[in-house]
């Protein structure tokens, strides 16, 4: 399939058998006009519907949809921990209409499956941070006991 991102109608008409549950976007947002990301996510909502997740991927530090614009639209925000490996490091931005359902409510099975991947992965860098700040410390005390008795 070939198409235009930014007009998503047009590219996915007659592509869909059924609303997506999900869009999983990482088009460079940040290097688009306010109005053209603005477009991008309504656009994403009427082919998915109140239940639908925008999640975009960005090197950005902040939304690329602001959260005052989101709030205004009647979009709600959700941003997941930052990836640190990632360099630069990506953060994930989820998009839902303010009356989809809450974090409880049943959700779609890629937006969970994201969710889950995404804590735990954050898990495992803060365990192999404690590791390496624990090899470190061992190896200092090992180089300081050395150095004392005259070992190098």
């Amino acid at each position: 399939m070939r198409g235009d991102a930014y007009r998503l109608s047009d590219t996915l008409a007659g592509v869909l058998d059924a609303p997506p549950a999900a869009i999983v976007s990482s088009l460079p947002l940040l290097t688009k006009p306010e109005a053209t990301r603005l477009s991008l996510l309504r656009q994403g909502f009427e082919l998915m519907g109140r239940e639908g997740r925008f999640i975009q991927f960005t090197y950005g530090v902040k939304s690329p949809i602001p959260s005052y614009l989101a709030a205004g639209l009647r979009f709600r925000t959700q941003s997941l921990a930052p990836i640190w490996l990632n360099l630069p490091p990506a953060r994930i931005f989820i998009y839902c209409q303010v009356d989809c359902p809450r974090s409880g409510e049943k959700r779609s099975d890629v937006v969970a499956k994201l969710l889950r991947e995404s804590r735990r992965f954050s898990r495992e860098i803060r365990d192999e941070l404690a590791e390496a700040r624990a090899r470190l410390v061992s190896s200092d005390a090992g180089k300081a006991a050395r150095a004392k008795n005259g070992q190098s």
